[in-house]
Parts: structure tokens; C-alpha cells; sequence
């Protein structure tokens, strides 16, 4: 699932919470891609039940790029504890 769409800047924050709940009953993970709104908005990766959050370097989380320009692409995962990934 997409919290920010990047084209438009619509922010799916309460949809996300919603299915996060719905999967937090089941056995499924919940994977958001967060590319787009992390370090720009608040993303509650608990609080909505996100599992995996994905996002990288080039968006608002320029942490790699401006110190090592031959890093291209750094991407970060947040998988939960229990996962086996």
C-alpha cells in the first residue's frame, strides 16, 4: 500500500491505519511504501500496524547522498522483529 502518492501529494494516512488494523487480526504483514512521506509527514509505523515500511535516500531522507555522492540509492526496511525476510 502507498501512504503518499507522489503525483498528487494525497496522503492515505486513515486508509492505511485501517487496513493496518485489519491485518494486525490475521497472520498477514502489512507492507506500506512510505517513500514519499517519510521525514516529510508523521508516519505512525506502529500505531497504523505497518510491518514493513520502505523508503530511500532520494526523497526527503537525504541522509547518504550528501556525504558519499557515489552512493546512488540507499534504500531502508523496517521489517518487524519476528519476520523471517
Amino acid at each position: 500500500m502507498v501512504h503518499c502518492d507522489t503525483p498528487t501529494g494525497a496522503l492515505n494516512s486513515e486508509a492505511v491505519r485501517k487496513v493496518g488494523e485489519a491485518c494486525s487480526k490475521t497472520d498477514a504483514l502489512f507492507y506500506v511504501d512510505i517513500v514519499s512521506s517519510a521525514g516529510a509527514v508523521p508516519v505512525d509505523i506502529p500505531g497504523w500496524g505497518i510491518d514493513i515500511g520502505n523508503t530511500n535516500n532520494r526523497r526527503h531522507l537525504d541522509l547518504v547522498a550528501r556525504y558519499r555522492p557515489d552512493y546512488k540509492r540507499l534504500t531502508f526496511l523496517s521489517p518487524p522483529d519476528d519476520c523471517l525476510c
